[in-house]
C-alpha cells in the first residue's frame, strides 16, 4: 500500500472515530478546595496551628475534630517541624489527625 493511501485511510478513520466519541465539557465553575492548614512543631514541644498556639493533646484532638466536621474540611495538614523538634510530638499529631479523619503530611526543609 502506498504511503499516501495509508495517510488518507488514517485520516478517514480518525474522523469516523471522532464522531463516535463524545467528550463532556465541564459545567459551572471549578470547585475550589480549601487550602492546607500549616502546623509548626517547635523544639520545646509547643505546636502552632495557623498561628494559634495549641496546648495539650486534648486541645489538639478537639481542634482536629472541629476541622473535620466543617462543611469543607481542610485539604490536608502540612506539618513543619523546626530543627530539634521531638519525634514524640510529631507522632501525637499524626495520630490525632488520623483519628479525626484528616490527611496530614510532613513538609521538610532542605538540609544546608
Amino acid at each position: 500500500m502506498p504511503a499516501r493511501l495509508g495517510q488518507v485511510l488514517y485520516w478517514i478513520a480518525c474522523g469516523v472515530f471522532a464522531a463516535l466519541v463524545t467528550i463532556a465539557s465541564p459545567s459551572g465553575a471549578a470547585e475550589v478546595t480549601n487550602p492546607p492548614l500549616e502546623m509548626t512543631i517547635n523544639p520545646d514541644g509547643t505546636v502552632m496551628l495557623g498561628g494559634e498556639l495549641i496546648v495539650g493533646r486534648d486541645a489538639l484532638e478537639s481542634k482536629f475534630r472541629e476541622f473535620a466536621q466543617q462543611k469543607k474540611p481542610p485539604r490536608e495538614i502540612q506539618i513543619r517541624p523546626t530543627e530539634g523538634a521531638k519525634y514524640e510530638t510529631l507522632a501525637v499529631i499524626l495520630a490525632a489527625a488520623q483519628k479525626a479523619g484528616l490527611k496530614a503530611g510532613l513538609v521538610m526543609s532542605p538540609q544546608r
